[in-house]
């Protein structure tokens, strides 16, 4: 973890247990492209996105994962994918890339 963000209450969206809320703070400095997205057939994520991590961050705002957004962990297991809540959508992302975004945990929706 980031130093300097554990002090700010700060903690891996992954950590996250069932049923808690997190207001997003950040992304990793280190999230690459390879970490979540799959190329759609062309032989890979290099050749689509040539490591852009501007368009991994576009991707995950058009999720509505964005900083101030605050999402509720509705399923958290072992070996699953951690499937979230954001306003009415549910959003279903690997533990890798959830363990990348920050989240100040919080008891409201607002």
């Amino acid at each position: 973890m980031v130093e300097g963000l554990k002090e700010k209450g700060l903690i891996p969206l992954a950590l996250l247990r069932e049923g808690e809320l997190g207001k997003i703070y950040s992304l990793s400095s280190d999230l690459k492209v390879g970490s979540w997205y799959a190329c759609r057939g062309c032989g890979g994520v290099e050749c689509c996105l040539k490591g852009k991590k501007d368009v991994v961050n576009q991707k995950i705002g058009s999720m509505g994962l964005k900083p101030g957004q605050v999402v509720e962990v509705k399923q958290n297991r072992p070996g699953n994918p951690i499937l979230l809540r954001v306003e009415e959508t549910f959003i279903a992302l690997s533990r890798k890339l959830a363990m990348k975004i920050m989240v100040l945990k919080t008891n409201h929706k607002s």
